[in-house]
């Protein structure tokens, strides 16, 4: 696999990744850690995780992880709190998101 920053807002990554044949492991699947035009878009792209999550009954970090697995790569966590890693990885595969939630947080642009 092939780790990169990888989340709503980040087009392209796994287009042009499929097409070497790697697999793409996200990190940073809020964006977070990315700085320049990508840190000032952020807050976007968590609203409209948030907003999605909502209607979901889950957090806008879980949206994001099921974006990143639902869009075909895999993604790694960490957290120092146990309670945000249960979060991340116990909330993220008990549902799924509609094709219209899919496209429009793939249609974000931070980059």
């Amino acid at each position: 696999p092939l780790g990169v920053a990888y989340h709503p807002g980040h087009p392209g990554v796994l287009e042009q990744n499929r097409e070497r044949g790697l697999l793409v492991q996200a990190w940073s699947p809020l964006g977070g850690s990315l700085g320049g035009a990508a840190q000032r878009a952020l807050p976007t792209v968590r609203a409209a995780c948030s907003e999605v999550g909502a209607r979901y009954g889950k957090s806008g970090a879980q949206v994001a992880l099921r974006w990143v697995t639902q869009s075909g790569a895999a993604f790694t966590t960490t957290s120092r709190k146990r309670s945000h890693l249960e979060e991340d990885l116990n909330g993220v595969f008990d549902f799924e998101l509609s094709d219209g939630d899919m496209a429009r947080l793939s249609s974000l642009t931070s980059v």
